[in-house]
C-alpha cells in the first residue's frame, strides 16, 4: 500500500498517530508529478486539519480535569 492510500486511511479511522507519522515521513522521492504533489498536499492539509481538532479537544478534556480537580480541593 502506497503512502497517499495509507493517510487516506488515517484520515478516514481518525488515526492521528499514524496521520501524524505519515506527514512527518513524506516520501518525497516518489511524488514526481504536479497531480502527485497537490494529492500530497491536500492529504497533508487534511491530516493537519484531523491533529488541530484532536489538540482541542485534548485541551478541552484537560481544562475539564483541571476543573474537577480544583472542585474536588
Amino acid at each position: 500500500m502506497n503512502w497517499h492510500d495509507q493517510l487516506k486511511i488515517a484520515i478516514l479511522e481518525k488515526n492521528t498517530q499514524k496521520a501524524f507519522d505519515l506527514i512527518t515521513q513524506v516520501p518525497t522521492e516518489n511524488l514526481t508529478t504536479m497531480e502527485d504533489l497537490l494529492s500530497a498536499q491536500e492529504l497533508i492539509s487534511q491530516g493537519i486539519e484531523l491533529l488541530e481538532k484532536d489538540k482541542e479537544e485534548l485541551q478541552k478534556q484537560m481544562l475539564r480535569i483541571k476543573l474537577a480537580k480544583k472542585f474536588l480541593d
